[in-house]
This record gives C-alpha cells, sequence and structure tokens, in this order.
C-alpha cells in the first residue's frame, strides 16, 4: 500500500492564477475503482467512509476542492 504525501505550488507560479481561479486541496487515489469507492467484483471497499470524511476534512483555512 502506498503512503500518502504533500506536495506544494510553487510560490512562483500560484501568483498567476488569482483572480477567477478556485484555491484549495486536490485529493487523487492510486488506483480507479476501488480508491473511488465504488464496488468492484466481489471485493469490499477497504475504507466505505472515506469520501464523506473527505468532504469534512480542513487543513487551517484550506479544504478539499478537487477529488
Amino acid at each position: 500500500m502506498s503512503q500518502p504525501y504533500i506536495s506544494g505550488a510553487s510560490s512562483s507560479l500560484l501568483k498567476h492564477f488569482v483572480d477567477g481561479f478556485h484555491h484549495g486541496i486536490t485529493v487523487t487515489c492510486p488506483g480507479f475503482y476501488g480508491p473511488q469507492g465504488r464496488v468492484i467484483l466481489r471485493l469490499g471497499i477497504r475504507n466505505p467512509d472515506l469520501i464523506n470524511r473527505l468532504t469534512d476534512f480542513r487543513f487551517g483555512p484550506h479544504r478539499i476542492t478537487n477529488f
């Protein structure tokens, strides 16, 4: 299983994306069906509450805006 990690955007790049852009955290999963909460074949979901928990996630003033 891969470990979660965080990566920040370059401040020199971010200054070009101010007006008219949404700012927030993007979350992605290593996989397709299962990690996105979809049941495939007969395998169950390892963490069925993950997507609901991500909607409540906050890190200071930041929240997840893209999944």
